[in-house]
Protein backbone atom coordinates (compact mmCIF):
# COMPACT_ATOMS: atom_id res chain seq x y z
CA UNK A 1 0.00 0.00 0.00
CA UNK A 2 1.18 3.63 -0.78
CA UNK A 3 2.16 5.79 1.50
CA UNK A 4 2.04 9.62 1.08
CA UNK A 5 2.61 13.02 2.74
CA UNK A 6 -0.12 15.35 1.67
CA UNK A 7 0.25 19.18 2.29
CA UNK A 8 -2.79 21.46 2.74
CA UNK A 9 -3.31 24.58 2.17
CA UNK A 10 -6.98 26.75 2.83
CA UNK A 11 -8.17 28.45 0.14
CA UNK A 12 -9.17 32.09 1.63
CA UNK A 13 -11.15 32.58 -0.97
CA UNK A 14 -13.58 29.84 -0.07
CA UNK A 15 -13.37 30.25 3.73
CA UNK A 16 -16.29 32.07 5.24
CA UNK A 17 -15.96 35.48 6.40
CA UNK A 18 -18.39 35.15 9.21
CA UNK A 19 -16.48 33.80 12.15
CA UNK A 20 -19.92 31.58 13.37
CA UNK A 21 -19.74 29.96 9.89
CA UNK A 22 -16.39 29.35 9.64
CA UNK A 23 -15.56 27.88 12.77
CA UNK A 24 -18.76 25.57 12.48
CA UNK A 25 -17.12 24.49 9.34
CA UNK A 26 -13.77 24.07 10.60
CA UNK A 27 -15.46 21.78 13.11
CA UNK A 28 -16.83 19.69 10.44
CA UNK A 29 -13.72 19.09 9.07
CA UNK A 30 -11.70 18.26 11.49
CA UNK A 31 -14.61 16.26 12.68
CA UNK A 32 -14.04 14.54 9.02
CA UNK A 33 -10.12 14.09 9.38
CA UNK A 34 -10.81 12.51 13.09
CA UNK A 35 -12.95 9.49 10.95
CA UNK A 36 -10.23 9.08 8.66
CA UNK A 37 -7.47 8.73 11.01
CA UNK A 38 -10.02 6.14 13.21
CA UNK A 39 -10.80 4.25 10.09
CA UNK A 40 -6.52 4.03 9.41
CA UNK A 41 -6.94 5.65 6.10
CA UNK A 42 -4.83 9.14 7.51
CA UNK A 43 -1.52 7.86 9.71
CA UNK A 44 -1.27 11.24 11.15
CA UNK A 45 -2.32 14.55 10.93
CA UNK A 46 -0.96 18.18 11.79
CA UNK A 47 -2.03 22.05 11.49
CA UNK A 48 -0.44 25.19 11.95
CA UNK A 49 -2.22 26.98 14.74
CA UNK A 50 -4.17 29.15 12.32
CA UNK A 51 -5.69 26.51 10.93
CA UNK A 52 -4.84 27.76 7.97
CA UNK A 53 -2.11 24.61 6.40
CA UNK A 54 -0.82 21.33 7.52
CA UNK A 55 -0.14 18.18 6.43
CA UNK A 56 -1.35 14.44 6.34
CA UNK A 57 0.42 11.20 6.18
CA UNK A 58 -2.19 8.89 3.77
CA UNK A 59 -2.17 5.62 3.27
CA UNK A 60 -4.00 3.59 0.29
CA UNK A 61 -3.89 4.05 -3.26
CA UNK A 62 -3.80 6.62 -5.28
CA UNK A 63 -8.03 6.65 -6.11
CA UNK A 64 -8.46 6.12 -2.54
CA UNK A 65 -6.42 9.66 -2.01
CA UNK A 66 -8.77 11.51 -4.72
CA UNK A 67 -11.78 10.45 -3.14
CA UNK A 68 -11.01 11.14 0.39
CA UNK A 69 -9.32 14.67 -1.13
CA UNK A 70 -13.18 15.26 -3.07
CA UNK A 71 -14.47 15.78 0.90
CA UNK A 72 -12.44 18.75 1.17
CA UNK A 73 -12.71 20.16 -1.93
CA UNK A 74 -13.22 23.51 -3.24
CA UNK A 75 -12.22 24.75 0.16
CA UNK A 76 -8.18 23.21 0.49
CA UNK A 77 -5.63 22.47 -2.21
CA UNK A 78 -3.41 19.71 -1.93
CA UNK A 79 0.15 18.57 -2.76
CA UNK A 80 1.33 15.16 -2.83
CA UNK A 81 4.23 13.07 -2.48
CA UNK A 82 4.75 9.19 -2.01
CA UNK A 83 7.25 8.26 0.52
CA UNK A 84 8.66 5.32 1.40
CA UNK A 85 9.79 4.32 5.02
CA UNK A 86 13.46 3.72 6.02
CA UNK A 87 12.90 -0.34 5.12
CA UNK A 88 11.19 0.08 1.77
CA UNK A 89 14.27 2.72 0.96
CA UNK A 90 17.00 0.30 2.22
CA UNK A 91 15.57 -2.13 0.01
CA UNK A 92 15.97 0.54 -3.28
CA UNK A 93 19.06 0.94 -2.02
CA UNK A 94 20.17 -2.62 -1.87
CA UNK A 95 18.79 -3.64 -5.21
CA UNK A 96 20.00 -0.38 -6.82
Amino acid sequence: MAKFLVSWKALNSRTSENPEERHKQNIAFVELVQQALKAGALKDWGTAPDGMKGYAIFEGSEADMALMAQLYLPYFEFQDQIVLTADEFLEVLKRA
